[in-house]
């Protein structure tokens, strides 16, 4: 999986009758997982009618590397150290989940 066919040349007809294949590199794409606080559990991927009753939320994006591209906390909660840990972790098996599905190796 994960390979991308290069042509030369403007002709759109050329598409797939040659050019090169290269290794398509997916280890920067980033994978985000919206956690939901409330009542003081998590809830991942709230949807809209859930998050009108929320306490807050972190989205943690992560890479296919393994790497925290970015977290996002809304709302006035306060997160425990190991809440946001079991978020990153979450992430984290996300990316692992959509690793195994694309038959990627970083």
């Amino acid at each position: 999986g994960g390979m991308v066919q290069v042509v030369a040349g403007e002709d759109a007809d050329n598409c797939g009758s040659g050019g090169s294949k290269l290794k398509l590199n997916m280890d920067k794409m980033p994978i985000p997982l919206t956690v939901a606080m409330f009542d003081g559990k998590l809830l991942v991927d709230p949807d809209d009618e859930e998050e009108g009753v929320l306490d807050g939320t972190l989205t943690v994006v992560v890479n296919m590397a393994g790497g925290i591209v970015s977290m996002d906390k809304r709302g006035r909660t306060i997160m425990a150290p190991e809440q946001l840990a079991a978020c990153v972790h979450m992430a984290h098996g996300r990316a692992k989940e959509l690793r195994d599905i694309l038959d990627y190796e970083s």
